[in-house]
């Protein structure tokens, strides 16, 4: 499923600076021209609301948990990306430590994609 979501050439870059130039499912090395962009949290999400919020719920995310953020967003490639297309991830520690990492990274790439912008 493509993403309704248009990233920005700021964001995209951002997100490709600031997750370290790597698919984050595979870790292979991408370039920032084929990099793809996967919401964590799946926009399939939002067609079923209750699902949502049950969702950040159990992954300890704050109500006000922006699908369409930096808290939400890591680079992958393409092949990787379609593999996981809706795929929602199970909470664990590895999803969970992988949000956290997401959110404390997240004011760096604001302020790559303010300066870029």
């Amino acid at each position: 499923m493509m993403s309704k979501y248009k990233f920005s050439s700021d964001e995209r870059y951002a997100i490709f600076l600031t997750q370290g130039m790597i698919c984050y499912l595979c870790r292979a090395p991408i370039d920032l021209t084929s990099m793809t962009v996967d919401h964590v949290v799946p926009e399939s999400i939002l067609e079923t609301p209750l699902l949502f919020d049950e969702t950040k719920s159990k992954l300890g995310l704050s109500t006000s948990f922006d699908l369409h953020s930096f808290e939400n967003w890591l680079p992958s490639c393409a092949s990787c990306n379609r593999t996981k297309s809706t795929v929602l991830f199970e909470p664990s520690l590895l999803s969970q430590a992988q949000l956290q990492n997401l959110a404390e990274k997240a004011d760096s790439a604001r302020r790559i994609c303010e300066e870029i912008g």
